[in-house]
């Protein structure tokens, strides 16, 4: 391997590394939202489970995840693990 390579090869490291923690902050500010629509539930005495949203999430998810070449299967499972959670969190609020 040259050292050109090393050199793209460390800078594209670098930016996976940028994007991977914008990615966790993203889902920090996601759950941080995500409890307070949880207070709001119990409130006012909604059902943690919004069953129609999450259709329709996942329908514009997937649009999404197809308009930019990914994988909506892999988006899909992504986004289920976080709804998932947040269904956790608002049982336990």
């Amino acid at each position: 391997m040259s050292n050109g390579n090393k050199i793209d090869l460390d800078a594209v490291r670098i930016r996976i590394d940028e994007i991977d923690q914008s990615l966790v902050e993203l889902i920090a500010e996601r759950f941080e939202i995500t409890r307070k629509v949880g207070k709001y539930k119990k409130d006012h005495g909604l059902n943690p489970v919004d069953s129609e949203r999450e259709t329709r999430q996942f329908e514009k998810i997937a649009a999404i995840s197809k308009e930019l070449n990914v994988n909506p299967g892999l988006t899909a499972k992504i986004l289920r693990l976080i709804i998932d959670e947040v269904v956790k969190n608002h049982k336990e609020i």
